[in-house]
């Protein structure tokens, strides 16, 4: 059996706020093979990007990766030395970051920044470089793509700043592709445009990992599905049975304050409370407070990731009975 292109074991992430530990993510454990999407979602703060993040390196200051195994082409990314990692970094594992305006630099133009990591991998030559931007830039459907090279991003519409974040990361022709929440303050027909171009590299082979709250976006592009909250990894599976059948009282909330392609005249019903603090987690589940089916002693024990009887696996007691 092959080995998975990006396997995630039991990763823990926590910053330090004056005597308090927050753990933002807490026993995460997923894998992504050669030419597939998943989807992670959850509310702000559930810990989504923090997860992705500090694979690459690149947590925010006070972050600190507590333990955990990330295995990529037989590299433990999380033991690896910095050196290794940006060796990966950019050429073999690409990310788009959330906002694009704040992520591309206003006073670079848009060659030197799809070039720029080109030459630092020495993977070609100036001239080489500098066509691999233009092609990058007309795959995510820019027009006049060598006219663009030479603009600065604030020249360009919010469609266009994302598409050319995209082209920037796929300019090296990554292995795995993480996006963090890249349909986010894109008019929908960008954002169908995103996700057809996402989808073609996934057919391709590139394996992508998407950042997002929208759970439309993560059926319309992804085959499996990771539900977070307050750190954890609360429910896994195919995309489409855990939307249409969801296992964890979280997971249905989602769902219920979700708009669905169908679904017209069905209210919305939204999950009541507030995420936890992350200082303040109860005791067992963490969604405990806010569940509309809480039973106190049964939630008050750890709640783990379970096989379901149809593969799936949910962090409740009433998936096995317990």
């Amino acid at each position: 059996m092959t080995a998975p292109l990006l396997d995630v074991r039991d990763l823990r992430v926590s910053f330090q706020q004056g005597k308090n530990l927050l753990r933002a993510v807490d026993g995460l454990t997923y894998t992504v093979d050669a030419g597939q999407a998943l989807a992670i979602v959850g509310e702000s703060g559930s810990g989504k990007t923090m997860g992705v993040r500090a694979l690459l390196g690149l947590l925010p200051p006070g972050g600190k990766v507590e333990s955990g195994q990330a295995w990529f082409g037989g590299t433990d990314l999380l033991a690896a030395r910095p050196e290794q990692v940006r060796r990966v970094r950019g050429r073999e594992v690409a990310m788009v970051f959330q906002n694009a305006m704040q992520a591309l630099n206003p006073t670079v133009t848009l060659q030197r920044q799809l070039t720029e990591h080109l030459r630092w991998h020495r993977i070609c030559g100036r001239s080489e470089a500098v066509e691999r931007a233009a092609q990058a830039l007309a795959d995510v459907g820019i027009p006049e793509p060598r006219r663009r090279l030479r603009m600065y991003p604030f020249q360009l519409s919010g469609g266009m700043r994302q598409r050319a974040m995209i082209a920037m990361a796929m300019v090296t022709r990554p292995r795995l592709l993480i996006a963090d929440e890249p349909t986010t303050a894109v008019d929908v027909t960008v954002q169908r445009q995103i996700i057809d171009l996402l989808g073609r590299l996934r057919d391709e082979g590139t394996a992508i990992v998407m950042i997002t709250h929208d759970l439309g976006v993560a059926r319309a592009l992804c085959d499996d599905l990771l539900v977070m909250y307050a750190g954890h990894a609360v429910e896994r599976g195919p995309t489409v049975e855990v939307v249409s059948a969801p296992l964890h009282p979280y997971t249905r909330g989602l769902v219920g304050c979700s708009v669905q392609v169908g679904t017209s005249g069905r209210p919305l019903r939204p999950i009541a409370g507030n995420p936890p603090e992350l200082v303040l987690l109860p005791a067992g589940c963490p969604f405990q407070p806010r569940c509309p089916e809480a039973d106190g002693p049964a939630c008050d024990r750890d709640q783990l990731l379970v096989r379901a009887a149809d593969g799936r696996k949910a962090a409740c007691w009433r998936v096995d009975g317990r």
